[in-house]
């Protein structure tokens, strides 16, 4: 039978393996969703600035689930939707987004 001192040594040793493994997760889990953020972001970004303004505004949704009080995010959302507003009332004439409405959203 192991005496007390080693079983408390013993456990020591686990506990102090598994709080360092839990520990060395937390950096991963925030830069993997720093990254996923960037993502999505210069996705909508290069989406809009290509005329797809639905993947965009899928894009700028799915970034606003993460960062829902994100001021930035908001205001490009608000421009994209303005800017497929303005092409469904135009008509889709294949045109560039209008320059006013990707100004605006800076």
């Amino acid at each position: 039978m192991k005496n007390p001192k080693s079983i408390f040594s013993s456990f020591a040793i686990c506990a102090f393996v598994a709080i360092f493994t839990a520990l060395a997760a937390l950096p991963a889990a925030a830069q993997s969703e720093i990254d996923n953020k960037i993502r999505l972001m210069s996705e909508a970004l290069q989406a809009r600035d290509s005329g797809d303004l639905t993947t965009a505004r899928d894009r700028l949704q799915q970034l606003l689930e993460i960062t829902p009080d994100d001021r930035s995010v908001k205001s490009i959302l608000t421009s994209v939707e303005n800017m497929i507003a303005e092409k469904d009332r135009v008509g889709d004439s294949g045109g560039a987004p209008l320059a006013a409405d990707r100004r605006a959203a800076l």
